[in-house]
């Protein structure tokens, strides 16, 4: 694919300049998108701000925008602070398996977000509620659902947590069938996937250097994580989507740098073989996460602090 160089275009916020593809739009201004989630209102986009410096703390500043499905207009913000919760840095986003619910990973907690058709509404738990004696709370990074059951990305605890997603039960740490932690090497990416009756999640990690891994674990309807298969491990993997029997992971490189001359890019794996092979690799700077929207790839340019639409 031919590239171009795109810098200092105007009402963006980019950092320096990216190679992008001729055929990828750059359309919005955010500060620095984490997660995107497609749904019927748009897509929703976390935002850590400020490069991700502080987004294991709980100072408040980031937020949540919605863009609508073209990715042409301004993004609406949704509410910082609602019901006496407190955005600080949501990343990863999930949405409900069997209503409009949307469930944001937040530093410490987790962030249910409803919408009655007029306003907004958001309830919190508390994931230190699951082990304080275990759990670091500075570094939960993303969710996937299934079913009932929440699964979400501990990344400095560097396992994770399980919880019902009405919230009536307490968070618990996932385990193997043998009942132990299920370790991961800072895990970042979360997607569930279903095969002919089978659930699985698929997990990626991001340590900052060339032993991250992208894992398949199959689930049983306990929760527990069984048969663990390594698809890759040579870097560092980030969002995760699947879609028409395809996985698209956002890879920031061997080094974890996201640059793209260092091999960064959205890769793509088939999932109808059972090795799971790499396809190809749509070179991009800082793919945090991504999604199919009306058939084009729709990628979160962390580094650029911008959204990218593509042809698949």
């Amino acid at each position: 694919m031919k590239l171009k160089l795109l810098c200092a275009l105007p009402l963006l916020v980019i950092s320096g300049c990216a190679y992008l593809p001729d055929d990828e739009i750059v359309t919005t201004q955010l500060d620095t998108p984490e997660s995107i989630l497609q749904t019927e209102r748009g897509l929703f986009v976390t935002n850590v701000i400020n490069g991700g410096s502080n987004a294991t703390t709980l100072e408040p500043g980031g937020y949540i925008a919605l863009i609508n499905h073209d990715i042409s207009l301004e993004p609406i913000l949704l509410p910082k602070y609602l019901d006496g919760v407190q955005l600080y840095h949501p990343k990863g986003l999930v949405k409900d398996t069997n209503s409009d619910t949307i469930f944001a990973v937040d530093v410490d907690q987790l962030v249910k977000i409803e919408h009655d058709g007029s306003n907004y509404h958001y309830t919190s738990y508390d994931l230190t509620n699951v082990d304080q004696s275990r759990f670091d709370s500075k570094g939960t990074a993303d969710l996937t659902i299934i079913g009932n059951t929440i699964f979400i990305a501990s990344f400095n605890t560097q396992t994770l947590i399980k919880l019902n997603k009405n919230f009536k039960e307490p968070a618990t740490f996932v385990t193997d069938n043998a009942g132990n932690d299920v370790i991961s090497n800072y895990p970042t990416g979360l997607v569930s996937f279903n095969e002919n009756g089978t659930d699985y999640i698929f997990s990626g990690d991001f340590p900052g250097d060339s032993t991250g891994r992208l894992t398949r674990f199959e689930v049983t309807s306990n929760g527990d994580f069984i048969n663990p298969y390594v698809i890759a491990n040579t870097g560092n993997y980030d969002g995760l989507y699947v879609d028409n029997d395809k996985l698209y992971v956002g890879f920031w490189g061997n080094d974890g740098s996201g640059d793209s001359k260092s091999g960064a890019g959205v890769q793509v794996y088939d999932l109808t073989q059972s090795n799971v092979p790499l396809l190809n690799t749509n070179i991009q700077d800082g793919p945090s996460d991504v999604a199919v929207v009306e058939n084009k790839l729709v990628v979160s340019d962390f580094l650029n602090s911008v959204i990218l639409r593509s042809e698949k």
